[in-house]
């Protein structure tokens, strides 16, 4: 049952070198526009270096092998798994057909071939059914179908490619007929088919010929013409997961801010890293599905800006127009709130938030700046806070509340410093949240410090709105601060505190462990050092704040200290954990007023997703969350319903804060 060589091709020798010659060209114009496309990813200011090459190669087979996100869709995952696995068995195949037919090294024989027709007609009856799929999802969802002519036409030239070779396939089968045909069960079954057709035996060899020849021309032309199609993105989504900053999600990038061109006000700003997140946009709309801005109806919509930035960057190849005013607005940029849900959705890893920060960085250095944000960066310049409250009164709270906290001494470092932040310092909703938390820590025997009226604002809200100089200030007075006391373990209520002393600080010389009051509190609770004694039997729903859960991984640790709490039932609002939605506070947006089309705002949203649980209290671990809560409850005229706490706060009613440490 040994195949015949000839059956491979069927062609003459002649033909064969028309096409090696034809594929000869395909491959140099295929060549020439990979050239051309990935020289201008090289124009931009450099990125961070490569390192970590096992950790960059196990990204590869998370994300471009196994495409973990993509398989979040089981429909897409389905579509995506066919159409790869398609593409590269098919390809090796197609290969080794070259190389045993026309050198010596002859790998397709016996047994061994009938194995290699039957997993070729297999996975490329897989292609066909992916490409069908992917057809049909061109209708749906709508993030899907804008973009669904263009994408129409290069399924329908890939499903003709398939389609062809089977003809092939089954024709050559119905002329030669030869004893292992039915082991192409997809190409046999066709050629049974074909019998019935009232063709001639020349008739047959020509048809065989016509689409062996069309077939080639397609696959071909598809090959040169591959640069200029979204099926770029095999190479370019590929390298985009292999170079990702491997930088904690929550670090922006630093730049010098006495630079002559600060941030990206055009496109040869942009570093080639960037240039290659355009590049590597597949359009998929997983962005804007889960975008707030987009979803109460801002001008932002992830996928469009990064389409917008790639046309004019890459497609036209315009690397010195200004690409605020013509690749995008600036009422765009300002209305992302950094949350991050972009890049957590993004199946190529593409990262949205750092470019829009260095085009908002641009912004900040033209002046073009919303004008409450600008007040907010003025008010933390004179005052070192962005409520332009005197620095004097930042330790106030601690009267009110009857607290003598100690203070941190020279000499003496604190085993563990209090992080009160400004909203803790100054917003009196949120005082109630940080008196909570020195009393839990005080009760648990947890031995502290504050820094007091020496505490500055961390630049959080400064930096994610391009103010980097002002950021970098801030981040070198509180850095000598804690320096000077010696300190190296820090606790806070704030997420956005958080993210910052642990993750941004570092590149200035400022290295904390630095702890999420949610997981220290559930921590003591485990210890027993902490017990919440008193029932609170109340519905309860978890917001989980975009800083602390989708940039940190801090998901379970809130929701294990609440189900310590006796009576407590907690109920998951959707969407939530990672994929949580943004408070709407974030990127600074804490100081702006920013709507979206008929007045929509994002907190007024996300406090929508929380009544659909019918919660009795909607429970966070973030100041910036509880205020947006209360203020959309404030507007919707259900002020106190449902009730809105810090899980401190929880954890106090719960009477934790009255118990005795354990000895």
């Amino acid at each position: 049952m040994e195949p015949v060589r000839e059956t491979f091709w069927g062609i003459s020798r002649g033909e064969q070198l028309l096409l090696y010659g034809l594929a000869a060209l395909a491959c140099a114009w295929l060549a020439r526009g990979v050239a051309r496309r990935v020289s201008r990813w090289g124009v931009g200011h450099p990125a961070v270096p490569l390192r970590e090459f096992g950790r960059r190669l196990r990204l590869l087979v998370t994300h471009a092998l196994v495409q973990r996100r993509i398989v979040r869709q089981p429909v897409a995952g389905v579509m995506h798994h066919l159409l790869a696995a398609g593409f590269v068995v098919l390809f090796i195949g197609t290969t080794l057909v070259a190389i045993d037919y026309d050198t010596p090294w002859q790998f397709l024989r016996g047994r061994f071939y009938l194995v290699f027709e039957v997993v070729l007609d297999l996975f490329g009856l897989g292609l066909v059914a992916g490409l069908l799929l992917a057809l049909a999802r061109r209708q749906a969802p709508a993030y899907v179908g804008r973009r669904a002519p263009a994408d129409r036409r290069l399924l329908v030239l890939l499903l003709t490619i398939a389609v062809t070779g089977f003809l092939v396939e089954a024709v050559r089968l119905h002329v030669r007929q030869p004893p292992w045909a039915p082991f192409s069960p997809v190409g046999f079954v066709l050629a049974r088919a074909l019998a019935g057709l009232p063709v001639g035996a020349e008739a047959w060899e020509r048809l065989y010929t016509g689409i062996w020849w069309l077939h080639a021309v397609v696959v071909l032309g598809f090959l040169a013409a591959l640069p200029g199609t979204k099926m770029f993105h095999l190479l370019a989504s590929t390298l985009n997961i292999f170079f990702r900053t491997l930088e904690p999600m929550g670090a922006l990038r630093p730049v010098d801010p006495e630079a002559e061109e600060v941030g990206a006000g055009t496109g040869s700003a942009l570093t080639w890293k960037q240039r290659l997140d355009l590049d590597a946009c597949t359009a998929c709309g997983r962005c804007d599905a889960v975008c707030p801005a987009l979803a109460v109806r801002t001008p932002l919509a992830p996928m469009g800006l990064v389409q917008q930035l790639k046309a004019q960057v890459l497609d036209a190849g315009d690397a010195v127009s200004p690409l605020v005013g013509r690749a995008v607005s600036a009422e765009e940029i300002w209305a992302c709130t950094t949350c991050g849900a972009c890049m957590e959705q993004c199946p190529v890893l593409i990262e949205h938030v750092g470019t829009i920060v260095d085009v908002r960085r641009h912004l900040i250095a033209e002046g073009v700046v919303p004008a409450s944000a600008q007040l907010a960066l003025n008010r933390a310049m004179s005052q070192g806070n962005p409520l332009g409250l005197p620095r004097a009164e930042r330790a106030a709270w601690e009267a009110r509340a009857g607290l003598g906290l100690p203070k941190a001494q020279v000499g003496a470092p604190p085993p563990l410093l209090f992080w009160v932040g400004c909203a803790g310092a100054y917003d009196h909703r949120n005082q109630r949240t940080v008196t909570a938390l020195a009393r839990l820590l005080q009760a648990a025997g947890v031995e502290f410090a504050t820094l007091g009226a020496e505490e500055r604002c961390t630049g959080d809200f400064a930096r994610r709105l391009g103010e980097e100089g002002l950021f970098q200030m801030l981040a070198q007075e509180n850095i000598a601060t804690l320096a000077r006391y010696g300190v190296r373990r820090i606790v806070t209520a704030c997420p956005h505190c958080y993210n910052t002393l642990q993750h941004e600080y570092r590149r200035f010389g400022g290295d904390y462990e630095v702890l999420d009051h949610a997981r220290f509190l559930a921590d003591l609770v485990a210890a027993g050092r902490l017990r919440p004694a008193e029932p609170l039997p109340r519905d309860v729903t978890f917001h989980d704040p975009c800083y602390l859960g989708r940039y940190n991984g801090i998901v379970e640790e809130p929701r294990r200290l609440l189900r310590r709490i006796e009576g407590l039932r907690l109920r998951e609002m959707a969407p939530c954990r990672e994929r949580s939605f943004c408070c709407g506070a974030g990127g600074g947006h804490m100081w702006m007023e920013i709507k979206g089309r008929e007045g929509r705002r994002i907190n007024h949203e996300r406090l929508a997703h929380a009544l659909a649980v019918h919660p009795e209290v909607v429970a966070t671990a973030c100041p910036f969350c509880t205020t947006m809560f209360e203020d959309a409850a404030k507007v919707r005229g259900m002020e106190g319903r449902p009730a809105v706490m810090d899980v401190a706060e929880m954890l106090e009613a719960a009477g934790a804060a009255r118990r005795a440490p354990r000895p």
